[in-house]
């Protein structure tokens, strides 16, 4: 009989075959032992052929691989279906595009082992991009990530665990599957701030979370302008939801987000209606602008100071056009539907 694995890798995987096979190569060559992991795939209804490639895929020697083929029925419904199907103690969600290091495994293991009453660790991933046009870009991630050898643990623990925390993403999160259980898992509701509402609703319950610095994920945005802004509009809206749901008491108390490449925060004021403000690059260009308008030198030379700061910055890569201008079309795009969202919430973002 074959021994039980200790962790279930979870990953939903919907037309992306290509990025999928990247991700499953890495998932295959962990460090730990292959008896120890499960690798859960749910399929959320593709038709580009990743069913048929599914069905014949084996892993000679490798860990268990589950295939599982849903009807299209959305991501965080099939997250929830993935755990129900995992062996393993713990259950890490990683993404179809993302492809984790080689010790990933290894180090939530040990993470976990640091200390029994942490019930969720992890920490950001490391935002990649294929296109050439934004290598500048992927220069400059990596070195506000850099690689560290040395294990950093952050122990967040209630409620204002949630002051000031550190960034945890969707695709490198790890949780105990029996509190995943306990919880209802993830709120069907919120995606893609599912992670984010499962961690909130553990830590008021009197939950440890870890947040680990050294674990990486590389995760490859899409490149295409539409897919951005329909990604990062969901963000904004989603965020206003987060905010709207579980900080519409609390004062001035801030969260720390990083979805992509950019770092959000939030301040929550106890104003009948729920009035937050986001600080954002969108907003300081276009408060600018705005102040050229009425004072053109005083506008103008604030705008030269934050393009000559972005060239000038030592050891930063060269800031190109276009790598400016995209960057200003994600903030607009997330602040468009952080907007949008804290409407339907009714908050207001200003």
């Amino acid at each position: 009989m074959a021994a039980k694995p200790i962790i279930s890798v979870i990953i939903v995987t919907y037309n992306r075959l290509g990025a999928l096979k990247r991700c499953l190569d890495a998932l295959k060559d962990q460090t730990l032992a292959q008896t120890k992991y499960e690798v859960v795939i749910v399929d959320d209804g593709s038709s580009d052929g990743t069913i048929e490639y599914l069905k014949k895929l084996k892993w000679h020697g490798k860990p268990g691989v589950k295939c599982f083929f849903n009807e299209h029925k959305g991501y965080v419904d099939a997250r929830n279906f993935g755990v129900s199907k995992a062996s393993g103690k713990y259950v890490s969600f990683t993404d179809d595009d993302c492809v984790p290091e080689g010790q990933w495994l290894v180090k939530v293991i040990e993470t976990f082992d640091t200390n029994e009453e942490i019930g969720v660790v992890g920490s950001v991933t490391k935002v990649a991009f294929h296109n050439k046009l934004f290598a500048p870009l992927n220069q400059a991630l990596r070195k506000k990530q850099p690689e560290q050898e040395t294990m950093d643990i952050n122990i967040i623990e209630g409620e204002t665990g949630f002051v000031g925390l550190k960034p945890f993403s969707g695709c490198n999160i790890h949780i105990k599957k029996e509190i995943f259980d306990e919880l209802g898992g993830f709120d069907l509701s919120i995606g893609p701030a599912e992670d984010l509402d499962f961690l909130y609703r553990y830590l008021k319950a009197g939950g440890k979370a870890a947040h680990r610095k050294d674990l990486f994920v590389d995760h490859f945005e899409r490149d295409d302008l539409k897919s951005m802004f329909k990604r990062w509009f969901t963000f904004g809206k989603c965020d206003s939801e987060m905010v709207s749901r579980h900080l519409r008491s609390k004062f001035s108390l801030e969260i720390n987000l990083l979805h992509g490449i950019v770092n959000y925060r939030f301040i929550k004021f106890p104003f009948p209606i729920g009035v937050y403000f986001q600080f954002n690059l969108f907003k300081l260009v276009l408060g600018l602008v705005i102040l050229s308008l009425f004072v053109p030198k005083l506008g103008l030379a604030f705008l030269l100071l934050l393009i000559t700061g972005l060239f000038i910055k030592q050891g930063d890569p060269k800031v190109t056009a276009s790598f400016l201008l995209y960057s200003l079309y994600l903030e607009a795009s997330y602040t468009i539907g952080a907007f949008w969202g804290s409407i339907r919430r009714g908050v207001i973002c200003l």
